[in-house]
C-alpha cells in the first residue's frame, strides 16, 4: 500500500509537534501527528506511513504500550517507531527495543541527527516495502493457493487464486479461521503459540457454497523479522482423482475382462479335456481291447504275432497314459470334487518327484468350493508348485488353505528354496509372478510374494469367498 505519510509525529505536546514537523517540512518529509496512543494506532493503520516517531509518556496509554499494539497487528507490524525520550538509563534504553523500537533519540535533540535517524529507517522501510511488494507480487500470482495465517490459525493474506478455488471474495477469507476452508486441519496440526511442524497432507476443502473438493495441502512456517506465521500451500486435486478414478476403473475393466478371457479359456480346457479323456480315451481303451483279443485268439499260434501285439499294447498303454496325463494338465477330474481335492492332487503330483516333502493343511474346506473362483485359485496354487519343482531346489514346501469364519479363503505356500531377488525378477517382467497377481486381482483377493535370495520363497494370498451351501470341517 502507497502511503501518502513517511512520518507519523505521536506526542502530547503540541510545542513538540511542531518542532519536528518544522524539521521535517525543511526537508521535504511528508508528515501527520498523534497525541495520544490510542489516536497513533488508528493513524498508523490508516496511513501507514514509512516511520513512527514515537514520545514515550503520554497520559493515557503511553509509548511502549502503543508501540507494542502497533507491532501486534498485521496491518502495521512491519513499521519501524523511533522513540524519542528525554531517558538517557540503560533500562529506558532497553525497553525501546523489547518492546518492538528500531532506534532511539534522546531530547534534546539535534536536527540533523533527528533527520539522520529519520532518513535511515525510511529508507529501510522503503526497501523492505519493496521487497515486501515483490513477495506479494509472488504469492499473489502464484500458480497455486497461499493461505498464510498468525499461529492461532486466522487468515492474514492469501493471493488471486484462493478467491477462485475456495468460491469467496477476499473480504471473506482474510481474518477468518483457517479450520472454516480446511475442516480437518486440526486434525492433523496442532495450532497455537508455536509454528506449526511442517508436513504434507491431502484433506478435503470447503469451497463458501459448502461444496467440497480434495486438496494436497503443503505446511511450512515464514519467520520474518516482525513475528512468525505458518504457510499453508493448496493444490485442488479434483482433476487428479478424477483421472485417477477414471485409470481405475479402466484397470478394473480390462480385469473383469481378462477374468472372461480367463473362463472362456478355462471352460474351452475343461470341454477339450473331457472330448480328450472320452472320445480319445475310449478310443485307445476300444484299440487295447481289441489287441488283446487278438492275442487270445491268434497268439498261440503265431508267436511272431503275439511278440508284435505286446509291442502295440505298450505303446497304447503309453497313449492311454499320456491321454490322461494331458486331461489332467488342462483340468484336473479332482477339481469336479472340490477345491481341496484339486489341491491334494496337485501335491501329490509335486509328491512324485521323490525329492521334495510336502506339507499341506486343509482347513475348514468342504467338498465345495467348485465355481470359478476356484479354478483361479487352484491356477495359482499350480504355478506356485511349478515353480518350486523347477526352480526352488526346496526340501520342504508347507501349503496351507484354509477358509476363515469371516467367509476369507487364506492361501500360503513357503518353502525353504534358494529364494529370488525380488527386485531384479521384477526388472525381468516374470509373467508367471504377474499372472499370479492378476488372477489374484480378478476375483477381488490380494497376493503377496515375499523372497530374497537363500531364504525361501512365502507365496500368501487372501480372497473374498461367500460360504454357500458348504458345512466347514470343525
Amino acid at each position: 500500500m502507497t502511503s501518502n505519510c513517511n512520518v507519523l509525529i505521536v506526542d502530547d505536546d503540541p510545542i513538540n509537534q511542531r518542532l519536528v514537523g518544522l524539521i521535517l517540512d525543511k526537508a521535504g518529509i511528508s508528515h501527520a501527528s498523534a497525541a495520544t496512543g490510542e489516536d497513533a494506532i488508528t493513524q498508523a493503520r490508516q496511513l501507514h506511513p514509512l516511520v513512527i516517531l514515537m514520545d514515550v509518556v503520554m497520559p493515557g496509554m503511553g509509548g511502549y504500550a502503543a508501540c507494542e499494539a502497533i507491532k501486534a497487528h498485521h496491518s502495521t507490524s512491519g513499521i519501524p517507531v523511533v522513540f524519542v525520550t528525554a531517558s538517557d538509563d540503560l533500562e529506558s534504553e532497553s525497553r525501546c527495543f523489547e518492546v518492538g523500537g528500531a532506534d532511539f533519540v534522546r531530547k534534546p535533540f539535534a536536527a540533523a541527527t533527528l533527520l539522520a535517524r529519520v532518513r535511515n529507517q525510511i529508507a529501510i522501510s522503503a526497501e523492505r516495502r519493496r521487497l515486501e511488494g515483490m513477495f506479494r507480487d509472488v504469492i499473489e500470482y502464484a500458480p497455486v493457493v497461499f493461505l498464510i495465517t498468525d499461529l492461532s490459525g486466522q487468515i492474514m493474506t492469501t493471493n488471486a487464486l484462493a478467491l477462485s478455488c475456495f468460491g469467496a471474495s477476499r473480504s471473506e477469507l482474510i481474518d477468518s479461521p483457517l479450520s472454516r476452508w480446511i475442516p480437518s486441519i486440526t486434525s492433523h496440526i496442532q495450532l497455537g503459540p508455536t509454528p506449526v511442524h511442517a508436513g504434507q497432507f491431502e484433506l478435503e476443502c470447503c469451497r463458501a457454497d459448502g461444496s467440497r473438493f480434495p486438496a494436497d495441502i503443503i505446511v511450512g512456517n515464514l519467520r520474518g523479522t516482525q513475528r512468525p506465521m505458518d504457510l499453508f500451500i493448496v493444490r485442488n486435486i479434483e482433476q487428479r482423482h478424477r483421472v485417477m478414478k477414471e485409470l481405475h476403473d479402466s484397470q478394473s475393466r480390462l480385469r473383469e475382462l481378462g477374468a472372461i478371457n480367463e473362463l472362456a479359456r478355462e471352460n474351452e480346457r475343461k470341454r477339450i479335456a473331457r472330448e480328450v479323456h472320452d472320445e480319445l480315451g475310449q478310443v485307445m481303451t476300444a484299440l487295447r481291447m481289441d489287441l488283446s483279443m487278438l492275442d487270445m485268439l491268434h497268439g498261440e499260434e503265431l508267436p511272431k504275432l503275439r511278440g508284435k501285439v505286446q509291442s502295440m499294447k505298450t505303446l497304447v498303454d503309453r497313449a492311454i497314459s499320456g491321454v490322461r496325463h494331458i486331461a489332467s494338465n488342462l483340468r484336473p477330474p479332482a477339481l469336479d470334487m472340490g477345491l481341496g481335492a484339486a489341491v491334494e492332487w496337485q501335491v501329490s503330483e509335486l509328491k512324485r518327484l521323490g525329492q521334495i516333502e510336502v506339507n499341506l493343511n486343509l482347513e475348514g474346506l468342504s467338498q465345495g468350493l467348485q465355481d470359478d473362483r476356484a479354478m483361479t485359485v487352484y491356477r495359482i496354487v499350480q504355478e506356485s508348485l511349478n515353480n518350486i519343482a523347477k526352480y526352488a531346489q526346496a526340501q520342504s514346501v508347507d501349503v496351507l488353505l484354509r477358509l476363515d469364519k469371516d467367509g476369507s479363503l487364506v492361501l500360503s505356500i513357503r518353502d525353504d528354496g534358494v529364494g529370488f531377488d525380488r527386485q531384479a525378477v521384477s526388472s525381468q517382467r516374470s509373467f508367471g509372478l504377474l499372472g499370479m497377481h492378476e488372477r489374484a486381482l480378478s476375483i477381488g483377493g490380494d497376493l503377496v510374494v515375499e523372497s530374497a535370495p537363500w531364504q525361501g520363497t512365502h507365496v500368501h494370498a487372501r480372497f473374498p469367498w461367500n460360504r454357500v451351501e458348504e458345512v466347514a470341517h470343525d
